[in-house]
């Protein structure tokens, strides 16, 4: 593969694994619509550090719509959908927050999560390979009221395609090629559900949203030689089935 700029690549790792903003809008027919309002949050919880943190008035209603569970009244247990789009178990503690507190702890998820694709880039790290040295039990929950669950996109697959391979030379130009690969792929993007305006408590994760396979010859035929993860968006865990092979 043609060798590309460090700085070019960071980019370009921002741009295949975060959605700039929600452009999402609801699928026909299913209900909900509308921007919720980030004030409605009422909790997170961070896997980092295994705590949910939310508002003590909100604390039991969160509890019971995550049907979480405990014996000792300090540590809580339940079946949660991490990054992998896996059922897996997690136990946490429960801290009181501010709105400004949980507003503040979901937005440094993002935050760690863009400071580790661009430590990655900068090492020339494949892509794909960012969301795989992630931790399978990593979790990170949000939960809204005032909302509901809505489907914003559909479960798809693009055709097999065949990329080109850019080398954009120096900084003035010198030294650009570019040259059709030896391999192809296919992405295969999950449906994808999000918060939006309504009556109740709506609920998002974090999840992998597509996955990409590769194949070593130009008509994604056979085997793939590898299935990688890419990119990040949030989804109802409700909503959330288990990967599944599809190539």
């Amino acid at each position: 593969m043609l060798h590309r700029s460090k700085a070019v690549l960071a980019l370009l790792f921002i741009a295949l694994l975060f959605p700039s903003c929600r452009k999402h809008e609801p699928v026909a027919g299913m209900e909900g619509g509308g921007a919720i309002s980030p004030s409605d949050i009422v909790a997170v919880l961070d896997g980092r550090v295994h705590t949910l943190f939310v508002l003590p008035e909100e604390k039991d209603s969160v509890l019971r719509k995550w049907g979480a569970h405990s014996e000792n009244g300090e540590t809580y247990s339940m079946e949660a959908v991490n990054i992998y789009r896996e059922r897996v178990p997690i136990t946490f503690s429960v801290r009181p927050a501010l709105v400004s507190q949980l507003l503040a702890m979901d937005k440094d998820v993002e935050t760690w999560y863009l400071e580790l694709v661009h430590r990655l880039a900068s090492e020339d790290t494949t892509r794909g390979e960012v969301i795989d040295t992630f931790s399978r039990n990593f979790i990170h929950y949000r939960t809204y009221k005032n909302a509901v669950c809505t489907l914003v996109q559909r479960e798809y697959e693009t055709d097999c395609s065949v990329p080109w391979l850019i080398s954009i030379g120096d900084t003035t130009g010198n030294g650009y090629s570019a040259k059709e690969a030896d391999f192809s792929e296919r992405t295969h993007y999950y449906p994808l559900s999000h918060c939006l305006k309504g009556s109740g408590y709506c609920t998002e994760a974090l999840v992998v949203r597509a996955s990409v396979a590769k194949w070593d010859n130009k008509k994604c035929s056979g085997a793939p030689t590898s299935v990688t993860s890419q990119g990040f968006d949030f989804s109802c865990p409700d909503a959330v089935t288990p990967p599944k092979k599809w190539w």
